[in-house]
């Protein structure tokens, strides 16, 4: 088969290091690993940012800096449009995320000319962040309907979508995937061993309990109900630590929340990694502190590398995926007292931990496979190419 030349649109990838960007990043290597060429087209956070660099078999071009403002916006989206005008012949499949920041000029282009794309939502979103999106989205609906196809994680989004005039065949549902290939087991030790290594002050002794959460921290509600039971938390684990991983607009509010705690020595906001696989091996548990109708990519991939996993079910609809007690545990916000009794508890019954770990990672084992997600997304990009090519004929 012809290789699609794919371009990818997302205001989030590499060196951001979140679940969107990483699940992202991941799709793009199943891709070109299937054989297909690979661009990412992104904006730049940093205004000294490199405009050009390659990861692996993937081209990633940014976008001139602009600020995060009403007029800087304005002035992306320029950029994009003049990018995607001038380079237009060099790829056949447009995907970009159906959230994203840069979706709006990426739609309108490929409106203006009928252009294939792809909207596929990588990760799970909760229903306050699709709302928030939804009333820019469903505008450009009906305008790209005939020639694009749409990936969401929840048949509740899909059936918005299908409302809002999408055509009912164009829209699948499909689940966040993540990379369940085997890979070599580490030893608890080892992992924290090589942390310490790269990050001096992340050093956690063995017999130490340690607690990682990771998120965006564009909201500190789930950060600050989890640093306030941690002051319960310590009295029975007094050398216990907990990480803050992740970055996002409230991270300065959630560090002086530590500090006003007097818990600069157990809670470390430790920033971002390039690659978790050594945090989720080193740690006793992950805390996911924002419900989701589907399981955020940390949380799969912690399942994945057999890490029990604590996650916030405010919202009922999780019972889909989360199983408390079977492949995870459950708390319900709004108590920090409770939530710290919770983490007490995982934290002392280590066997049952494990037994509950090892039933996630069998869970996600059998439920999310990228192979077959690269193949559903190459067989809709394809249809779409073919679609517009006899058209165009």
């Amino acid at each position: 088969m012809i290789p699609l030349r794919v371009l990818v649109v997302t205001d989030r990838f590499w060196p951001v290091v979140d679940s969107d960007a990483l699940a992202l990043e991941q799709m793009c290597r199943a891709l070109s690993g299937r054989g297909h060429l690979l661009r990412v087209l992104t904006r730049s956070w940093q205004k000294y940012w490199a405009a050009r660099l390659r990861i692996g078999e993937i081209d990633v071009l940014r976008l001139a800096f602009s600020a995060r403002s009403r007029f800087g916006n304005v002035r992306l989206a320029r950029y994009l449009n003049q990018w995607l005008e001038s380079h237009r012949d060099e790829f056949d499949l447009l995907v970009i995320d159906p959230l994203s920041e840069l979706n709006s000029a990426t739609i309108q282009f490929a409106a203006r000319h009928e252009f294939p794309i792809c909207l596929w939502q990588a990760v799970g979103a909760d229903a306050a962040a699709w709302s928030a999106a939804w009333s820019k989205l469903r505008r450009n609906v009906t305008s790209i309907s005939t020639h694009a196809c749409w990936i969401v994680t929840d048949i509740r989004y899909a059936d918005q979508l299908r409302e809002a005039g999408a055509n009912p065949a164009s829209v699948r549902v499909l689940g966040p995937s993540i990379d369940c290939a085997p890979h070599p087991e580490l030893p608890r030790a080892t992992a924290r061993s090589a942390i310490a290594d790269n990050h001096p002050t992340l050093s956690v002794a063995p017999n130490e309990s340690l607690v990682v959460s990771i998120g965006n921290w564009n909201t500190s509600r789930g950060a600050g109900e989890l640093i306030d039971a941690w002051r319960w938390v310590r009295e029975s684990f007094p050398s216990s630590r907990l990480w803050l991983i992740g970055n996002g607009s409230e991270i300065h509010k959630i560090g002086e929340q530590i500090r006003l705690r007097q818990l600069s020595n157990e809670v470390i906001v430790a920033g971002c990694f390039d690659e978790w696989s050594d945090v989720l091996r080193a740690a006793d548990l992950l805390i996911q502190t924002e419900p989701a109708v589907e399981p955020p990519f940390a949380t799969l991939a912690a399942m994945r590398y057999g890490l029990a996993v604590l996650a916030n079910r405010g919202d009922r609809s999780m019972g889909a995926w989360l199983r408390v007690n079977e492949n995870g545990f459950g708390y319900l916000p709004g108590d920090p007292r409770r939530l710290a009794q919770q983490i007490v508890d995982i934290l002392e019954r280590r066997a049952e931990r494990e037994t509950i770990a090892g039933s996630a990672r069998q869970f996600v084992v059998q439920r999310h496979n990228l192979e077959q997600a690269a193949i559903c997304l190459e067989q809709l990009g394809r249809d779409l190419v073919e679609h517009r090519e006899k058209v165009q004929s």
